[in-house]
């Protein structure tokens, strides 16, 4: 979709550009939002494709020494029109 966008000019703005916070934490690492989430309408399996991007972008933060969500919206940033970032506390806002 992105070459689609670019070759006509049409802007691209993601809604969750960390995949509700999936890109900012490695899989194998429990969160309270997937524990919360577990056996509720809002749990979300990953599939197999995500974990492998999960996983890619844990190891470019790990050799670049970046967090995870550095990362993440680095590729946003040279990617989209205008990433729409939010944050859900106060320490994700301090980066």
């Amino acid at each position: 979709m992105m070459p689609y966008c670019k070759a006509h000019g049409i802007g691209f703005i993601p809604f969750s550009p960390l995949h509700q916070g999936d890109l900012a934490k490695p899989v194998s690492q429990s969160t309270t939002r997937r524990n919360t989430a577990k056996g509720g309408v809002l749990e979300r399996a990953l599939g197999e494709e995500d974990q492998v991007i999960i996983s890619r972008v844990e190891e470019i933060s790990k050799r670049r020494n970046w967090k995870m969500n550095e990362v993440g919206l680095a590729w946003i940033d040279a990617k989209v029109t205008s990433p729409l970032v939010g944050c859900n506390t106060v320490s994700s806002a301090d980066g």
